[in-house]
């Protein structure tokens, strides 16, 4: 069973603790998408798992097995990198079958790996092709077989579809989250996209500064953040963030709105930050009880729909409307579901 487990690990180079004591239990079989903005640690944290850099404090294991001190090539783990790393005078079969040689396996037992994982990758034309011969799809597809042709406990992926076009990246999630299904390997997987994070993890592991601010599956990671970064960061558009005080009895006051209601159970009392997603307000053109005014700024058509840019008060407010709804000409009005509503302590940022 190649279960992965992270505990208490951190990460310092010289005085600078750039990983703050990652703690992470990862099924076998399971896809694990660790996301995040640059800088926040996220492929620090794959690399240690790979070996390919050192552990400051913490364990990691693979299976039952501590791998701290274990060399890369030991971990029976094998890694997808952002920029393919093919050999480019080497052919796709030889590119996919180096690593198998350096591991003095028969020719036999080297064509059958080679040749099976170009089946499952739609490889087997391409064979005799060098990297410059290939689209930049075929290329990330080669990188993936040699990883396959290991047969490894592990994938790891390091930013392995940044380098594609919007349509490709869009084609290539679904192959990777396929394949891995199939092969029933466990993976880890980095991104900085939170829309891959959303489409293809078991779960998420959201980074932000060396910290994790939540773990969870999609549904639970979008639809009850934990953190203002987690509303923030995970949601296009983002979740709304309005500032105002809260009485602890149901109401919440916005600067040059007044009162809105909120759930009562939020006994919070004092300044807050209240959350909703764009898609959840409900939108109408003549004001009733418990809606309240927008005003319209600005209006982006995406074809399946269409962004409105409001103000909320004297605040900045985002509304996802769906193309089969018409849009108000005569007045714009809000009201807020009341199970979706979220408050949000803005010293600590945690969720209230």
């Amino acid at each position: 069973m190649a279960q992965v487990s992270i505990v208490d690990v951190k990460k310092s180079y010289g005085s600078i603790e750039v990983l703050h004591g990652i703690d992470v239990e990862i099924a076998h079989g399971e896809f694990i998408v660790i996301v995040g903005p640059s800088g926040c640690g996220k492929s620090t944290l794959l690399r240690m798992v790979a070996g390919l850099e050192s552990v400051t404090s913490g364990e990691i294991s693979i299976g039952e097995r501590v791998v701290n001190d274990v060399e890369p090539k030991d971990r029976d783990i094998a890694m997808v990198f952002q920029n393919y790393a093919l050999y480019p005078h080497m052919s796709v079969y030889n590119n996919m079958a180096y690593g198998l040689k350096l591991m003095k396996l028969s020719k036999e037992e080297i064509n059958t790996r080679v040749d099976k994982a170009a089946e499952l990758l739609q490889l087997e034309d391409f064979l005799q092709r060098r990297p410059r011969e290939l689209s930049g799809g075929q290329r990330q597809r080669v990188a993936m077989g040699r990883a396959i042709v290991r047969d490894p406990a592990v994938f790891l992926f390091d930013e392995p579809l940044s380098n594609l076009d919007a349509k490709l990246r869009n084609q290539m999630r679904i192959e990777i989250r396929k394949l891995q299904r199939d092969l029933d390997v466990t993976a880890i997987y980095v991104t900085h996209d939170q829309v891959e994070a959303m489409t293809m993890a078991d779960r998420i592991v959201v980074l932000n500064d060396g910290y994790v601010e939540q773990i969870g599956t999609p549904s639970e990671i979008y639809h009850t953040p934990e953190s203002v970064f987690v509303a923030s960061f995970m949601g296009a558009p983002p979740m709304n963030l309005v500032s105002g005080n809260a009485n602890g009895k149901g109401k919440f006051t916005i600067e040059g709105l007044g009162d809105i209601d909120i759930p009562k159970d939020y006994s919070f009392t004092g300044k807050a930050l209240f959350g909703i997603r764009p898609e959840s307000v409900e939108i109408f053109s003549k004001q009733s009880k418990g809606s309240y005014p927008l005003e319209l700024e600005l209006v982006e058509e995406l074809g399946a729909g269409r962004i409105l840019h409001t103000r909320l008060g004297n605040e900045t407010f985002t509304v996802h409307m769906p193309h089969t709804d018409e849009l108000p000409t005569n007045g714009l009005f809000v009201k807020f579901p009341e199970n979706a509503i979220h408050l949000f302590d803005p010293k600590s940022g945690k969720r209230l």
